[in-house]
């Protein structure tokens, strides 16, 4: 029996989108559809997909490099029993992963080896920070979990204080973008002057130095996202793009082969791509099986 692109799509979808492993798959079509799918069947035709889908997949990582600001972030995966890595790069209408050995800088030189234009988003693993970008922010929530940390263990006034500072920023930009160009400029300088002083209050433990001499060492990438109207002071689109692959963990377990999970970077990167630009996900599946330019859909 031929399988065609609806059924194609639809293992493709249902493996990707929805964690489904394969000797799972093999039972929902035979008692469902009455339709005999091997696994080996199924892995034919998430190959077939991962081919068919290298065009899209390829604009879609020129796409994350041209965006004003992304998201970037990585998480641990089990391939071949071993832990490999996940990378996303992501904003609201573009999503990229790819699945690599390394969690090094070195995969971010072959992945985007040219300098990005616009903010970059991320936590602080050196990785991140050494990315070749016009502007850095750092996710706040981060900053914030650090700060949370002292509050609780060492009742640090000064982790209290830079907060609050923290907490108010997000709204106070949307409101100073609400001002004219001027009076914006002013109020931007006022935080940036207040970060300065809460900075350079005297703190006691170890842990407080540690933790100013990192705020220090990135203090021009902490109230980046103030000179943007649109930029976001968090990297939560990120997390929860890498929350996708630990439900597939615990799921469907890690992947048999390199090739595996190749294929299922790619067609994640389409599906979740899809997904924030309101592209019917089975259709758009259908079509690259087919042969069709899918990625003449994706809006830059």
């Amino acid at each position: 029996m031929r399988i065609g692109e609806n059924i194609r799509s639809f293992v493709s979808y249902l493996n990707v989108a929805h964690h489904m492993p394969y000797d799972r798959l093999t039972i929902l079509f035979d008692d469902v559809l009455n339709i005999t799918v091997s696994e080996g069947t199924i892995n034919s035709i998430l190959a077939e997909a991962g081919t068919k889908g290298a065009m899209p997949y390829q604009k879609i990582q020129r796409m994350v490099n041209r965006v004003s600001y992304r998201g970037s972030d990585e998480t641990g995966v089990r391939v071949m029993g071993k832990t490999w890595w996940e990378w996303i790069w992501q904003n609201e209408h573009v999503s990229y992963s790819i699945i690599d050995p390394s969690r090094g800088y070195g995969v971010v030189e072959k992945t985007m080896p040219e300098e990005y234009q616009g903010v970059h988003i991320a936590d602080c693993w050196c990785a991140q920070n050494n990315t070749k970008a016009t502007h850095h922010q750092l996710c706040h929530e981060h900053l914030k979990r650090d700060l949370q940390f002292l509050i609780e263990t060492q009742k640090s006034k000064w982790a209290y204080a830079l907060y609050v500072f923290i907490c108010k920023c997000r709204k106070a930009r949307d409101a100073l973008w609400q001002l004219s160009e001027a009076v914006r400029k002013k109020g931007i300088a006022w935080y940036h002057n207040k970060l300065d002083t809460l900075l350079a209050i005297p703190v006691l433990t170890k842990k407080e130095k540690t933790l100013v001499q990192r705020f220090l060492t990135h203090r021009n990438k902490i109230l980046t996202f103030m000179d943007f109207s649109d930029v976001p002071c968090d990297n939560n689109g990120s997390e929860r793009a890498i929350r996708t692959s630990k439900v597939k963990m615990k799921v469907s377990g890690g992947f048999r082969s390199e090739q595996g999970a190749k294929t299922y970077a790619i067609l994640l990167s389409i599906i979740e791509t899809c997904k924030k630009q309101h592209l019917n996900i089975l259709q758009t599946l259908q079509g690259m099986l087919r042969g069709v330019d899918i990625s003449a859909q994706f809006a830059s």
